[in-house]
């Protein structure tokens, strides 16, 4: 009996099988032929067949195999053709980009599948190196800047972090950004994504590789954009007014104020065009450009340069106000900025001026406020402690 139940099994694998085989071969022939009517721009006669295709492939693959998608792709594009942009959304969310003949893929493809199978079974060596050769396979095969090299690039980015290879993965931030601006939709799916990777490698060039550093951050920021406009209290409601800050810091540091103002006025200009409440994006790239415009002893700046930087810590006073609240570390870091600004300026009434803002800073109502958190208080206390001997915190109290 065993034997009978055994056999039937098998009977009915092999069966399944060559019918699983059957269906792929039809509808690898109804591709070839939708594509071969697509490239007369006959979209219209290719669509049923790449519909057929398309049922057959989501039937029989798995959501795994990367050929799954094709039929899809370009039955999608076929409606974007013909000026259906909703019906090719419905079928391929990326179906505005040139799609790719399978044919040509069978080889990175299989690589792709390889590499991820020895990714699971924890052999990294292997995965990426099979990964590394479907990226070779898929730029050669379907062009540098296919969302599908991107894919690709964005599998190898972490797997570069993980193993600490910081040159390849800088050599990889670098190819993902022209597949980003020249695929808009493609790239906002995966910015959130790559953000922590690129900016843990800009963390991890040596600082003599200064320019790797300023481009890596440049890609950052770039791929932030799409959350500059973010509310407070949103998740990452500040990380690109954090990224243009580490930019404007960077090419200061290589004394390249003209570089790092261009760069900040850049940044704040679009986040301006969108966004006239403020939010704390603006917040942090204001307050950054609104130092370097008023100066420091090292740096002295112009009177009329010196008005810029006071509107920007106004700017970032009224959004500190509006959002944080009076009694907020973040509205006392302006206040002390402002008095900091005084306290260096000859003019006249500029100590009283200091003096004004450095009480509003550290009133007895703030002090109880960030009581909850002691290590602001004490940080706070202790840069006007040292910035400012002349006034005693009581007497400021």
């Amino acid at each position: 009996m065993r034997r009978i139940f055994f056999t039937l099994s098998l009977f009915i694998c092999i069966y399944s099988h060559s019918q699983n085989k059957q269906a792929l071969l039809k509808s690898d022939s109804l591709f070839a032929k939708g594509v071969e009517l697509y490239n007369q721009k006959d979209y219209k006669a290719a669509i049923p067949l790449f519909t057929e295709s398309d049922k057959i492939d989501k039937a029989e693959l798995d959501s795994t195999s990367n050929r799954r998608e094709y039929s899809a792709m370009w039955l999608g594009s076929c409606y974007y053709k013909l000026g259906e942009i909703q019906t090719a959304q419905k079928h391929y969310q990326y179906y505005t980009i040139i799609p790719v003949d399978r044919r040509l893929t069978v080889l990175s493809d299989s690589l792709s599948a390889i590499g991820e199978k020895f990714l699971s079974e924890g052999n990294l060596e292997a995965g990426i190196s099979a990964i590394k050769e479907c990226g070779k396979s898929e730029k050669e095969c379907i062009g540098e800047n296919h969302p599908f090299y991107g894919n690709t690039l964005t599998n190898l980015l972490p797997l570069f972090c993980i193993t600490e290879n910081i040159k390849e993965a800088t050599t990889c931030i670098k190819e993902i950004v022209p597949i980003y601006l020249k695929n808009p939709e493609w790239g906002k799916k995966i910015a959130n994504n790559i953000i922590p990777f690129v900016l843990a490698v800009r963390n991890k060039i040596n600082f003599d590789d200064i320019k790797d550093i300023i481009e890596i951050n440049d890609a950052a920021a770039l791929f932030a954009e799409p959350s500059m406009n973010a509310p407070f209290s949103s998740a990452n409601d500040s990380i690109y007014g954090l990224i243009i800050q580490a930019g404007i810091n960077l090419l200061t540091n290589t004394n390249d104020i003209n570089g790092a103002i261009e760069f900040g006025e850049e940044a704040l200009k679009k986040i301006s065009g969108l966004n006239r409440k403020g939010n704390a994006n603006e917040y942090i790239i204001a307050t950054s450009l609104a130092t370097l415009y008023a100066g420091n002893i090292l740096i002295p700046q112009p009177y009329e340069v010196r008005k810029k930087g006071l509107a920007l810590y106004q700017r970032a006073l009224d959004i500190a106000l509006e959002n944080y609240g009076e009694y907020s570390v973040e509205t006392a870091t302006i206040y002390l900025k402002l008095g900091n600004y005084y306290m260096r300026m000859e003019e006249e009434r500029s100590f009283d001026k200091a003096k004004h803002w450095l009480h509003k800073a550290f009133n007895s109502r703030l002090i109880d406020s960030l009581s909850t958190n002691k290590y602001q208080t004490k940080q706070l206390i202790e840069i006007f402690a040292s910035s400012y001997p002349l006034f005693s915190i009581t007497s400021v109290h």
